[in-house]
């Protein structure tokens, strides 16, 4: 099974000058910025790599101790299924999605909680 990290999806109070650090930084695309002032979609994207990008929701607050909202894992849809009959098959709660945006377009999801509470996506193109 090949599964890699689509994207993970960070807050911040000041979005755009988080984007911005990062961009600086690591020398990471900043995505979609015209969309994002738009207020369409509610978060910047900055790309990692061809497989990974990071979104930076903005909050009116941050979090005392967790940051991160969710991380993602993409998969095959073989495997997308196979991993959906496991979680169906222990009935683990989980949330249908349906053309959102990722590292790789727009593609279809499954959100659930792992053991500690941690928001997991998957997804597959």
């Amino acid at each position: 099974m090949r599964v890699s990290i689509d994207h993970i999806v960070l807050k911040s109070i000041n979005s755009l000058k988080l984007a911005e650090f990062y961009s600086e930084i690591f020398g990471f695309e900043i995505l979609r910025l015209d969309e994002f002032l738009a207020k369409k979609p509610p978060f910047i994207s900055l790309r990692l790599n061809e497989d990974s990008i990071i979104d930076i929701f903005e909050v009116k607050t941050l979090p005392k101790e967790q940051n991160l909202d969710h991380f993602c894992l993409s998969v095959t849809k073989e495997d997308f299924e196979l991993i959906l009959s496991k979680i169906e098959s222990k009935n683990i709660e989980y949330k249908k999605a349906s053309h959102l945006f990722g590292a790789k377009g727009y593609a279809d999801s499954i959100y659930f909680r792992d053991l500690d509470r941690n928001k997991v996506e998957i997804r597959f193109y």
